[in-house]
């Protein structure tokens, strides 16, 4: 596949103009670290390694934009690019380089979450792990930041009473048990809060 550069005057890049495909963008690093100069002829490996580049730039600027929403957990923000139309190695390759940079961070966004759930839904530790689990954060992140929003018989308490805040107006006397057990409270703490169960019997 026959190639040319050629410089991009609106963007710090330049342009690959290819016999066959569209035109794609690389960035200014890109050419310096491939040796590459405005006007250069490229070979069939340096076409396939400039598009490749254009592509993980690519899909840098959209996790970056992503990122700049809210954080997010880097199975989520994968899942995300995927969606956009790059490729898992791609999006990982990514991900990997911002881990790097700490613009993706397990143990943050896990504070983060747990934090948000603890305003809008409030749920018990064992609720919070499986929801970091499936986000793909690691156990020892997410035993060490659990661990920590409940180090104490109080963090419990305040937990359930935030829960009890949140609950629907109809839920009272037994139902507010359920509600709360659903949340994964203890009973024993759920008692220790609202009173003795028998006095929803």
């Amino acid at each position: 596949m026959s190639a040319r550069l050629e410089r991009e005057s609106s963007r710090d890049g330049y342009m690959v103009i290819t016999e066959e495909g569209s035109p794609f963008f690389i960035p200014t690093s890109v050419a310096i670290t491939l040796h590459l100069h405005d006007g250069d002829s490229l070979t069939d490996e340096q076409t396939a390694l400039c598009l490749h580049a254009s592509r993980i730039h690519a899909c840098r600027q959209k996790a970056l934009t992503l990122l700049a929403m809210r954080d997010h957990a880097p199975r989520e923000l994968a899942l995300k690019l995927c969606r956009k139309g790059w490729m898992r190695e791609e999006a990982d390759e990514v991900i990997a380089r911002l881990r790097e940079e700490h613009l993706v961070d397990e143990e943050r966004y896990a504070r983060s979450f747990v934090e948000s759930r603890r305003r809008r839904s409030p749920e018990a530790p064992g609720h919070l792990e499986l929801r970091l689990k499936e986000k793909g954060i690691g156990r020892d992140v997410i035993q060490a930041v659990v661990s920590e929003a409940f180090s104490s018989e109080e963090s419990m308490t305040d937990a359930i009473n935030d829960a009890i805040r949140k609950a629907p107006r109809a839920a009272t006397g037994h139902k507010l048990m359920a509600y709360l057990r659903r949340k994964g409270f203890p009973l024993s703490s759920i008692r220790r809060v609202i009173g003795s169960i028998d006095a929803f019997m």
